[in-house]
């Protein structure tokens, strides 16, 4: 007999609704910036908009595009 399996809310959201649930929690991001160059940068999840984020880090707020975003490591909530 097959073990049914069931996701986890967060994997089944959409990409802006998973960061949003996020919002305060500590995340390490990647930006691709161009056609080849990735950004790797990590804080404090303060905002997320239609099509921006802001991370929050050691006194300083970094906007970017959520379009860029490629991959996102969040802290595990039950860890």
């Amino acid at each position: 007999m097959e073990e049914k399996r069931t996701l986890a809310p967060g994997l089944t959201a959409s990409w802006r609704s998973m960061l949003a649930q996020n919002t305060g929690k500590w995340v390490a991001a990647d930006f691709l910036i161009g056609t080849g160059r990735v950004v790797h940068r990590e804080g404090i999840l303060h905002t997320v908009g239609n099509d921006y984020l802001v991370l929050y880090d050691e006194g300083r707020f970094l906007s970017a595009d959520l379009y860029t975003l490629k991959f996102a490591v969040f802290e595990d909530k039950n860890a």
